[in-house]
């Protein structure tokens, strides 16, 4: 695994901010050939032109080889991808069932469980009713919670 010149280029990047704005520092460091106050713009102009040759250096460098394996991979992952998404012919048979082959019980069921279903949400609509009508009484005055409406008509179930 090769390490990233990440550091090395944030090195450059620092120089080149002291070289702008700060000459006499520079100076100090040995960046600049000048000892004054003026700026060194040949010393400038070089570290401009290292920051750009490193950040070149990040260009991806793969052999033919690589880039062989990597245009295989992609074509391979395509050619899944594709097939994923290709719609297979249904079997009619699975559906069909003939008329005199059917078993009915399992219409009975479920006739009887919407039966269930539809009491349970008669019940449930009873419920909500009470609960209304408890919670505010004739639609005025002040509202209780829903939960203090439900102990009151668990205390008026057990009167």
């Amino acid at each position: 695994m090769m390490k990233s010149p990440l550091r090395a280029h944030g090195k450059l990047i620092k120089q080149l901010d002291i070289l702008k704005n700060n000459p006499k520092k520079a100076a100090e460091m040995g960046l600049s050939s000048d000892r004054g106050d003026a700026k060194d713009f040949e010393a400038i102009s070089k570290l401009e032109q290292e920051i750009k040759n490193a950040k070149k250096s990040h260009n991806n460098n793969r052999s033919e080889e690589d880039d062989m394996q990597a245009r295989e991979d992609e074509d391979a992952a395509r050619g899944s991808a594709l097939e994923m998404t290709q719609a297979q012919p249904l079997d009619a048979s699975i559906y069909f069932v003939e008329p005199d082959q059917m078993d009915y019980s399992s219409v009975e069921d479920i006739a009887n469980a919407a039966r269930i279903g539809a009491e349970f949400a008669l019940k449930r609509e009873k419920r909500d009713k009470e609960l209304d009508d408890i919670q505010n009484p004739h639609g005025m005055g002040k509202v209780m919670t829903r939960g203090k409406a439900r102990k009151k008509r668990r205390e008026n179930k057990k009167n």
